[in-house]
């Protein structure tokens, strides 16, 4: 008997790297004070020190999520068929300062689709994964980690996690807003992890 593979569509997740010039004026803003609005009442995490990053004053950077935002929309044909009345844009973009012991819980965005930027990682994932929390030899805590929560067709439910290390400074994912995602908890440096995230939404013209 013959058999062939339908593979129904899903929309997913795309990771690139930022361009350096873009990149290190972001993480130069990061580390200088450019975000000084707090954006907590806003946001989920237990992280306490987390502010509203006026993207509209760093316009290379708005420039590059809307292409980045293009990329996605054509390789998961999602939103293909935009009218001359309908663009996407950034709707709000935040800085996360996370420290020894944050995290952010399961949870998604609004908007239509969402991203993050690691611009600063203080600690190496080894190190990190070593760490024996509660004397056990093979525990399944994610550490460090970030993490997508999805289901199956089965009505199983999915998780996929990244191991987030210091070589992944300067890479982005753009995924769908109402996709749940958490960051686990890091316990190895005293140093701040400092991680850019906000969403695009499709807007129409005046």
């Amino acid at each position: 008997m013959n058999y062939r593979k339908m593979e129904l569509w899903n929309p997913g997740v795309l990771i690139g790297e930022l361009p350096s010039n873009i990149f290190q004026q972001l993480k130069h803003n990061c580390l200088n004070n450019f975000a000084t609005e707090k954006y907590n009442h806003q946001l989920v995490a237990n992280i306490k020190e987390e502010y509203q990053y006026p993207h509209k004053n760093h316009p290379e950077l708005s420039e590059f999520l809307v292409q980045t935002y293009n990329v996605w929309r054509d390789t998961f044909r999602c939103r293909n068929n935009l009218n001359e009345n309908e663009y996407p844009d950034v709707n709000d973009v935040w800085v996360n300062m996370q420290r020894k012991g944050e995290y952010n819980p399961n949870h998604n965005h609004g908007g239509h689709v969402s991203f993050v930027i690691w611009v600063k990682i203080p600690y190496e994932i080894d190190d990190e994964l070593n760490v024996d929390y509660y004397t056990k030899k093979t525990d399944t805590l994610r550490k460090a980690a970030f993490e997508f929560t999805y289901s199956t067709m089965n009505h199983g439910v999915v998780m996929h996690t990244m191991w987030i290390n210091k070589y992944d400074e300067g890479t982005i994912i753009m995924f769908p807003a109402n996709m749940l995602h958490c960051v686990y908890p890091f316990t190895t440096s005293d140093d701040v992890r400092i991680s850019v995230a906000g969403n695009l939404q499709i807007f129409k013209r005046d």
